[in-house]
């Protein structure tokens, strides 16, 4: 038989799959490789004429000939289609775990190869984690990674970027300490080593690190944590020599920038079970050796690490002399999201004022990724009207149709004002509060981070009462329903969770034994009885303050509901705004 594999990366795993069955077969590779020679065809022949099979593997971007003798005497032929929405759907079930969200059907996954797909799907994690981790890496792909010139994006001046805050503001700084080496001015021991860019999937922090480049004139040398197992064997010998490439690279390219993307998939040490410490010490030791080889011994290598979970990156990482400090990037303001929509729009709608509808994107705490997907479903519906791309495609993108009856969305809108005013009256920064749809949720409530990631019981007992006040204001002013539990990111799960890290990770309950990490909250609930009741007499006790509180604010709730049927979304600003005399 032939299988045509769509790219030469697929040959192999199709090969392991046929190897698998048991059957008695001679795979013949053709992808990448010239025609069989005469011996080779001979060893095809013999094995057919011993009632073996034969299966002739050709990837058709190469385009390489067929042997003529598969060619001949080959009685089937099948094609592997490229991955889709409903192939990764199906893998995830197999291998994965939890909800998958919806989004996964708008990936588009022919951006990426079949290592790249497999690299952002562990076996055994959470779907929805993979779902971002494949949105993060077609947005690399989408901006062209380290060139801009690759797909004919221009990305915009480090100077223009505002989205990024504080982290345009370390880069500019970089970027000015460059140039006076090169003038002679300074050493590269004046320079800073390196940073951490946090911030949610989607903001945009591969994108920042090749206009930092850009901006620097040096090159950019970009892997992640995942890549090292993609392209090695898989074993810790293949993955130090792996990781020993990449930071080879970035020493032959120095001056250079390398930007190594989810640096959180290092564990910490510190917090790691005595299971996998074993495998991965010598991995972590290893890195923080070439860490500090490519930053100290080797001038020229300035690293940036990037992660949507800082609380898991190790201390010894941040350290003076690595990576020195953590950069927030959060998501963008309404004109960050104009300077993000004008990048992937590439000249389009030149004359148009795009302000009013980044002010709504903004409002629902739309990152880069999103901007950048606006723009693409944008141009697919103008392409399918046959016309050009207008403002009203654009505009179709960033305020979908809500098709969902006047009384769902009144639902959401009075679960998600119950989270915005107990929020305000618990002294919270509230960022925006909208009912636009997302892929697990039918509204979103979002607050600033805290100052500070060291809280009291006080505080973190504030954060469940907010998270149950959706669900009190639905029974308050309607009727319980099951939009507060369910998947591991509901209002129920995170409250649990949160909770139960107080009594069995931070010491603040009624015992001080460590039981293990707030992020292992679900497995240590299952094994501890005690601390179930614990966490379930803390959740009725808030549960009851979160009541009390919507029932003495329910005409505050009830307006802040009516607000968001009109309008959608909602500032924090608006929101105080309208409720400055009542609450």
């Amino acid at each position: 038989m032939i299988i045509r594999v769509p790219t030469a990366q697929w040959v192999a795993p199709v090969e392991t799959a046929i190897s698998a069955l048991g059957h008695k077969s001679l795979v013949v590779e053709c992808a990448a490789r010239p025609p069989l020679n005469p011996r080779e065809a001979t060893g095809v022949s013999l094995a057919m004429a011993r009632g073996h099979s034969v299966v002739a593997i050709i990837d058709n971007q190469t385009g390489k000939e067929l042997p003529e003798v598969v060619l001949s005497v080959r009685t089937h032929e099948f094609e592997v289609s490229a991955a889709d929405a409903d192939t990764l759907a199906q893998s995830m079930k197999l291998c994965m775990v939890g909800r998958l969200p919806s989004s996964h059907a708008a990936l588009e996954l022919s951006r990426l190869d079949f290592d790249a797909i497999t690299a952002c799907m562990p076996m055994g994690q959470s779907k929805a984690e993979a779902v971002k981790r494949l949105q993060v890496a077609i947005e690399r792909t989408a901006v062209g990674l380290g060139s801009s010139r690759s797909t004919g994006l221009r990305l915009p001046k480090l100077e223009d970027a505002i989205e990024y805050g504080p982290a345009r503001a370390w880069g500019l700084s970089l970027a000015a300490d460059f140039d006076d080496l090169r003038a002679g001015k300074i050493n590269f021991s004046d320079i800073d080593r390196g940073a951490v860019w946090e911030g949610p999937p989607g903001s945009g922090k591969s994108t920042l690190a090749a206009i930092v480049a850009d901006a620097c004139k040096v090159p950019l040398v970009a892997s992640s944590v995942a890549e090292l197992f993609a392209t090695s064997n898989g074993y810790l010998d293949g993955v130090i020599k792996a990781q020993r490439k990449v930071f080879a690279e970035a020493m032959a390219a120095a001056p250079c920038i390398l930007f190594l993307d989810e640096l959180n998939a290092l564990p910490n040490p510190e917090t790691m079970s005595n299971r996998g410490r074993d495998w991965w010490m010598p991995v972590i030791l290893d890195f923080f050796m070439l860490l500090d080889s490519a930053m100290s011994a080797r001038d020229g290598v300035v690293v940036i690490g990037a992660t949507n979970r800082i609380t898991d990156i190790a201390p010894a990482l941040l350290r003076p002399g690595r990576l020195e400090r953590a950069i927030h990037i959060g998501a963008p303001s309404a004109l960050g999201l104009v300077n993000i929509l004008r990048t992937h729009l590439r000249g389009d709608l030149a004359q148009e004022d795009l302000l009013p509808l980044a002010r709504i994107g903004s409002n629902s705490g739309a990152t880069a990724a999103i901007a950048m997907d606006w723009v693409r479903s944008a141009r697919r519906a103008s392409r399918r009207d046959r016309g050009h791309l207008t403002l009203d495609h654009l505009k179709s993108q960033i305020l979908p149709p809500d098709d969902r009856s006047r009384e769902d969305r009144f639902r959401v809108a009075i679960h998600e004002a119950g989270h915005a005013v107990a929020g305000l009256l618990m002294g919270q920064t509230l960022v925006s509060v909208s009912i636009l749809p997302g892929p697990s949720s039918g509204g979103q409530t979002q607050f600033a981070p805290a100052p500070t990631p060291v809280l009291d019981r006080a505080q973190i007992e504030d954060v469940s009462v907010i998270l149950l006040a959706g669900h009190a204001a639905e029974e308050e002013v309607l009727s319980a329903s099951t939009g507060w539990g369910g998947s591991p990111e509901s209002d129920l799960a995170l409250a649990t969770m949160t909770l139960a890290g107080l009594h069995a990770s931070y010491g603040l309950g009624d015992c001080l034994t460590w039981q293990g990490p707030p992020s292992e909250a679900d497995a240590m609930l299952r094994r501890s009885p005690k601390l179930q009741e614990l966490v379930e007499a803390d959740l009725k006790r808030l549960y009851g303050r979160a009541v009390e509180l919507v029932r003495s604010h329910r005409a505050q709730i009830l307006e802040v509901a009516d607000r968001l049927l009109a309008h959608r979304c909602l500032t924090g600003d608006q929101l105080v705004d309208i409720q400055a005399a009542k609450i």
